[in-house]
């Protein structure tokens, strides 16, 4: 028994003077978090996700709106110019096959009839028309017109390349880049 007790008397000294490790208690509070920008990682991604979620809605939808816009304007110049035109056809008590008027003079109407209700973005640019120069679409079409009364006593209407062939089916469908002859009467209250 004593070398049983000897030997134990060992391993316990041997135990105290070996270095032993310990595992430090952990203190969430005193420990360093991962942060960029001051934000935990787990936000950082939340807030990436969200961003790229809306980017992906709202582009499409600008895009979406302003392709609307332009051809709403489109459709809405149209209609003025075929306003204009009637209204000097009736004006001129032009015939039929007969000049309607000169172009600067569909142009001074035009100017006339617009007054101070179109918003101008940028001041040095008409608003529709320039003097003497061809009518210009707000997209990429180009337009058609005559400024010769047809044969039938009407005038021949405007018309848009956007708004015609196949790939203008789907804007005619939608009233996009079309005169609306609803609104062509000719006739024009202008105040001077």
């Amino acid at each position: 028994m004593n070398e049983m007790n000897a030997s134990v008397e060992a391993n316990k000294k041997l135990l105290n003077e070996s270095p032993v490790r310990t595992i430090p208690e952990r203190n969430d509070e005193k420990m360093e978090k991962r942060t960029i920008l001051g934000l935990e990682l787990w936000e950082v991604v939340c807030l990436t996700i969200s961003a790229l979620l809306i980017v992906l809605i709202a582009i499409p939808n600008y895009f979406d709106a302003l392709f609307m816009w332009r051809g709403v304007e489109c459709s809405s110049r149209l209609t003025l110019a075929a306003n204009c035109l009637t209204y000097l056809a009736n004006k001129n008590h032009t015939k039929p096959g007969e000049k309607i008027c000169e172009l600067f003079e569909l142009n001074e109407v035009m100017e006339k009839a617009q007054g101070g209700s179109v918003v101008r973005l940028d001041k040095s640019n008409p608003p529709y028309f320039k003097l003497g120069a061809e009518p210009d679409c707000v997209d990429v079409g180009d337009y058609t017109y005559s400024l010769f009364l047809g044969q039938d006593g009407k005038i021949v209407i405007p018309t848009c390349s956007l708004g015609e062939g196949p790939e203008g089916e789907k804007n005619r469908e939608r009233g996009l880049h079309v005169c609306d002859l609803s609104k062509v009467n000719g006739v024009f209250n202008f105040t001077n």
